[in-house]
């Protein structure tokens, strides 16, 4: 009986690593193969959000912070999140409304951004060396991202351009948030 046992347990083994390989190699398949779960965090406006994108803005805000308790960390990444939603739905909106940044406005933003001196005045070197040295990949990634700054500014303007606070709206407001009390208090 014992020998019997051990028979049965030799295939078992066998058994096993044979399905232990077969998984390492179907998962190993599945990551080479782009079958990954989830090859983003999340879907804003059907705009699919990298795990890296997140991961970058929040490095980039928690460089400016300093000693950084676990709260303050969940409080950036949350932030982070929901600038990432609130940035996606205005660009939606705006590709919605037809707001969107003409050539001409990416050639201003590019020029003024990227191209201005310590004077604020165009650096024609300045240009000139970057024509030689980028990509066109690099120089489409700046269009797009100026593109959007604009599309977000002139959503911004629309929504902005119809409110009006009235000098009383705002005094009121004022004297809600800031008016202060002397109390007393007798025993």
């Amino acid at each position: 009986m014992l020998q019997q046992f051990r028979n049965m347990t030799k295939w078992g083994v066998a058994i096993l690593v044979v399905v232990f390989i077969l998984t390492i190699f179907g998962t190993w398949g599945a990551q080479v193969g782009g079958w990954t779960q989830a090859p983003w965090a999340m879907k804003v406006a059907g705009e699919e959000i990298s795990f890296d994108a997140i991961d970058r803005l929040v490095g980039q805000r928690e460089e400016k912070a300093e000693d950084l308790s676990d709260t303050a960390r969940r409080d950036i990444y949350r932030s982070v999140i929901e600038s990432i939603i609130d940035e996606q739905l205005a660009l939606k909106e705006a590709e919605r409304l037809g707001l969107k940044a003409t050539d001409l406005e990416i050639v201003n933003m590019t020029t003024s951004r990227l191209f201005s001196g310590e004077d604020g005045a165009f650096n024609r070197q300045r240009y000139l060396q970057a024509r030689r040295d980028a990509s066109v990949t690099e120089w489409m990634h700046y269009e797009r991202i100026f593109a959007s700054e604009i599309a977000l500014w002139k959503v911004y303007q629309y929504v902005t351009s119809g409110v009006v606070v009235t000098p009383d709206e705002l005094r009121d407001y004022f004297n809600l948030r800031y008016q202060r009390a002397t109390l007393r208090h007798v025993l």
